[in-house]
């Protein structure tokens, strides 16, 4: 079972060789995870929790298509965190250029990041610059085009800051992944309080109906994160395991192991639909 789930991934990180590479495993880790992270999308946003939000807030449900809400911040946050995916995207992908190999699809070099209050988030200074150091030096190895052997040096050098950007991109995964779990236990509240007081059995099970829906979406959403948060660890743990075999890229338990990462990582890709429709 394992063996197959690690073909699978692997099969969808197919890498065309623009010449002969020696660092191929490495090239098949990096792209899985330059094409994860290019691929991700919110299952829940900021955005759909601050309009849930100001629903819930304006109950009862019949007003529904009337609601005033002001979700620009939180538009801006979704915006943010998709932002540092493309970052860390980019740095796969040089680091793929690098080993000698072409990705499928370059991820474009992401736009600078803003330390600033984003919605219900905050980026600080050091957390912004982190990102866009990193987006800096991925301009720079696709355009100037370094040779492989830069390779090491540049897995050194990036290493901290990559490892530390993951860590806060997780972060804000868990928090939108809570803010579905909150809205989630408001929303049966909200929908509850709304039956009670309905007119007619009509609009009951209009009620009813439309709290299924939504809960089926957020359970969907609950587990997307799930998946996200897999993929970010085994991106995380494929890192550690390049910079600590800097020294020997070729040793065989190494090339073995990042192998069975660069395969779990595209199996644990999310499948999931995203549910920022309206942004």
């Amino acid at each position: 079972m394992k063996a197959l789930k690690t073909f699978a991934g692997l099969f969808a990180c197919v890498i065309f060789l623009s010449g002969c590479t020696s660092f191929k495993q490495v090239a098949t880790f990096t792209s899985c995870s330059q094409q994860s992270l290019r691929g991700v999308t919110l299952p829940y946003s900021g955005y759909k929790f601050c309009e849930d939000s100001c629903f819930i807030r304006q109950a009862p449900v019949r007003n529904l298509y009337a609601l005033k809400c002001d979700c620009r911040r939180d538009s801006l946050r979704d915006t943010i965190i998709l932002n540092e995916c493309a970052t860390l995207s980019s740095y796969y992908a040089a680091l793929t250029n690098l080993t000698g190999a072409s990705p499928i699809d370059f991820a474009p070099v992401a736009k600078s990041l803003s330390a600033g209050k984003y919605g219900s988030i905050t980026i600080t200074n050091n957390e912004a610059g982190i990102f866009n150091k990193l987006a800096i030096a991925a301009t720079t190895l696709v355009t100037l085009e370094y040779k492989s052997r830069k390779l090491r040096e540049f897995i050194t050098e990036y290493d901290p800051r990559v490892q530390e950007a993951i860590g806060i991109l997780k972060n804000q995964l868990v928090n939108l992944q809570l803010d579905a779990t909150n809205i989630s236990r408001e929303y049966k509240y909200t929908i509850r309080s709304a039956i009670d007081s309905a007119s007619d059995k009509g609009e009951r099970l209009l009620l009813v109906a439309m709290y299924q829906q939504k809960k089926a979406q957020l359970d969907e959403a609950w587990s997307g994160y799930e998946s996200l948060k897999d993929m970010l660890d085994k991106i995380l743990e494929g890192e550690k395991m390049l910079v600590q075999n800097t020294a020997d890229l070729k040793n065989k338990t190494f090339i073995k192991s990042i192998m069975d990462i660069a395969g779990d990582i595209n199996y644990s890709t999310p499948k999931t639909k995203s549910t920022s429709d309206g942004q």
